[in-house]
């Protein structure tokens, strides 16, 4: 990925030659956007620069780079064709889903073994583009934070405001003064210090940066906190998973879910956003959350009838739970 001196001006250490709006428009920027994509090396010798991994539409694209190198041995593998200029093969798998690709019931050892079994030349191909899907995921991922981390530092959020965190915080200890115990309450207590490690630990097993996981383990036990929610990886395809550490409940939401980039940072992006960007981010995440719904709704629709009505009762539980927590929303 591009150094951040490159991205951010807000945070680059070396003072730029002269002020530009947008990165894109600086002489490096216009040389990386002539650049990108994903580099097939042959040989040592440059076959093509694809722009299959590429979303066209994001000029932000241009920040992030891959080089792929292999051998002439490899050339059927990588569909190299005659003229020494494409690796059919290896570009046809930009995208690849491994879910996508299987049979139904089938485990992703046993679709690699069918692969192997049939000669399928994919077997040789699929960690590798799984692998680079991830990484390029990474690199669109860190860009964003160093992007939002700049205009976080230009328009920080007032210290009068209540941070989400706090006000869940105050609704799990009402409802535990109450009678209403989860897991989390009943959890052995453990010191202070000891959390702050566990914590961040944790924040560290989810790919968040060590000085990040370090200074939110510290704010957690500091205010007292019993909710955390925490952008990480995950290693599912669920939107967002459930953990905890000592009384602490860690919703972590996967930044590598469609619905992350599509809804949350859809619904986070740059404050300085014209209406019209506003507008159009807010009917992207509202197509988004009703999507997530359908999603449901099928999910539903596919179980056999048992299954359909404890998802049908655990939707029932989660409404009453979630009216709950809005309910700070009108007060």
């Amino acid at each position: 990925m591009a150094r951040v001196d490159a991205i951010s001006q807000e945070k680059s250490a070396i003072p730029w030659p002269r002020a530009y709006n947008n990165p894109g428009d600086a002489p490096w920027g216009k040389h990386a956007s002539k650049n990108k994509g994903v580099s097939i090396v042959r040989a040592k010798r440059e076959l093509q620069i694809s722009l299959a991994w590429v979303n066209n539409y994001e000029p932000e694209e241009r920040w992030w780079s891959v080089e792929v190198e292999f051998d002439p041995v490899l050339d059927e593998i990588f569909g190299v064709v005659n003229n020494k200029q494409y690796a059919n093969n290896f570009v046809s798998g930009a995208g690849f889903d491994s879910e996508e690709s299987r049979d139904a019931g089938e485990t992703h050892g046993a679709f690699m073994e069918r692969l192997e079994e049939e000669g399928d030349l994919r077997f040789h191909l699929v960690e590798i583009w799984q692998w680079m899907g991830e990484q390029i995921a990474r690199m669109r991922q860190e860009r964003r934070k160093i992007v939002k981390g700049a205009r976080r530092e230009r328009h920080p959020h007032p210290e009068s405001q209540k941070d989400i965190e706090d006000v869940a915080t105050d609704i799990v200890e009402e409802q535990k003064a109450q009678g209403q115990l989860g897991a989390s309450d009943q959890a052995p207590q453990i010191g202070d210090e000891e959390k702050k490690k566990q914590l961040e630990e944790s924040l560290k097993d989810h790919q968040v940066d060590p000085q990040t996981a370090k200074s939110r383990a510290i704010e957690m036990v500091d205010k007292g906190r019993r909710v955390q929610i925490q952008a990480g990886r995950l290693d599912s395809s669920a939107f967002f998973g459930v953990e905890s550490v000592g009384n602490v409940i860690q919703v972590w939401l996967n930044d590598r879910h469609p619905a992350y980039q599509h809804l949350i940072e859809v619904l986070m992006g740059d404050e300085e956003s014209s209406v019209d960007d506003l507008e159009l981010r807010l009917q992207k995440a509202d197509f988004t959350l009703q999507m997530l719904l359908v999603a449901w709704a099928r999910y539903e629709d596919k179980l056999p009838k048992a299954d359909r009505e404890r998802a049908q009762d655990m939707r029932m539980d989660w409404g009453r739970e979630a009216r709950r927590f809005l309910e700070v929303i009108e007060s």
